[in-house]
Formats: structure tokens, sequence, C-alpha cells
């Protein structure tokens, strides 16, 4: 990442749209891309081609990933306007008091999630697949804060599928990687089984991840 850049940069201030919501500034857009770019460096190394995932997804393929029951907090619905309500708006109606129509869409809250249904019923052979991607992910959390928990922010994943072997392999590489680039930044890391799982934790997959814990 080439720091020199960055302080060359104009300070500009740039007000927040609203709660959990911001413009990153020259300065921060920078830091993005540097910071992009030293992670793609974990896709080039493990050869994981680089692809663009949809911008939305549909309810009916997240809820054959458990997505809704795993998840139902976080998701973002994308509705439009219908038809009998678009007079109303090019006469000046406000959009908040017309109704929106579901689309059967919602937006992704993770990168992977667009992957993984394209992906769907795909042979990836014996060696597996690798793939990387960036896209900007949407989340409904009961709070924002600053750049720590917003509405909108940009994830980057390198992408496993195949045997559990190969996604063992995939997640030490990837962990050798994040330390690697930790030591470039200045910071020193431990790792760590996680103990907050993905899933409920009264639910089977919980009790599952306890007895074979991969996060």
């Amino acid at each position: 990442m080439n720091t020199s850049s960055i302080t060359a940069l104009p300070d500009i201030e740039l007000k927040s749209p609203g709660a959990g919501l911001i413009t990153l500034d020259p300065v921060r857009t920078a830091l993005l891309r540097g910071l992009d770019d030293l992670l793609t460096g974990l896709a080039a190394r493990l050869s994981a081609p680089e692809v663009v995932g949809p911008p939305l997804l549909s309810v009916d393929g997240l809820a054959r990933l458990d997505f809704f029951r795993n998840f139902p907090h976080l998701g973002v619905s994308a509705g439009r306007f219908g038809p009998d309500v678009l007079d109303g708006l090019a006469s000046g109606g406000s959009p908040q008091d017309l109704p929106l129509q579901p689309t059967g869409h919602v937006l992704p809250s993770a990168t992977c999630y667009g992957l993984l249904l394209s992906l769907e019923g795909t042979d990836v052979g014996e060696d597996g697949l690798r793939l990387s991607a960036a896209g900007r992910c949407f989340r409904n959390e009961t709070h924002y804060d600053g750049l720590r928990r917003l509405w909108g922010f940009h994830m980057r994943e390198v992408l496993y599928l195949g045997t559990k072997d190969g996604a063992t392999e995939h997640q030490a590489r990837g962990g050798e990687f994040v330390q690697e680039v930790a030591g470039r930044l200045g910071l020193t890391l431990t790792r760590a089984a996680a103990d907050d799982p993905f899933y409920d934790n009264g639910g089977s997959r919980a009790r599952l991840m306890a007895l074979d814990p991969v996060k």
C-alpha cells in the first residue's frame, strides 16, 4: 500500500447522509483501495480468480441456504414502487407515504451468498473451486457506530467450495496470510476458536460447531 499517495490527498470533510451511512473521503477511499490490494494477494496466492457477484439475492435461494433461520435480523428487503403510485410520485408526493411492493429479493449481507447461489448444482470436481470477490454488503443492525457498524460496507472474500480437507487447508493458508498482513501493518494477532456461533445458541448447528469449531 502506497502511503505516500494517501498523505498527498486533499483533506475534504464529507458529512454523514444519516445514521449508519457514510461517504468515504479521499484518504479513507485510498485506504480502502490499498487494503483491498493487500487482501487480493491472498486470492493470487490461492489461485482464486476474480468474479463479480449479483447486486440482489433471491429470498427463495437464501431460504435454501437457511439464511433466514440463522440471521432473521440482518435482512434488508428490496422493494419497488408499483404502477399505482407512480402518478403520486411524479406529482411531488412523499415517497415515505407510499407503499412498496416486494420484489422477492434482499440486499446481500455477505459477498459469498451470491457466489454460492450462482454455483448451486455445479460439480466443482475433486480439487474444489476457489473464487475471489468484493461486494457491497448491507445489514439491518440494532445500532450503528461510525465506521465500526454501518448499513452498507465493502467485503472481500476468497471462497472455497470442495472437500472438508480442502476447506481445512484453505482456512489454514488464509490464516497464515492474515498473520502476514497484520505483521506488515504492525499488528499482533492471536487466533482462537470463536465463542459467538453464527447459529442460535440453542440450535443443533450451534452444538455441532461446539464439537467441531471451524469459525
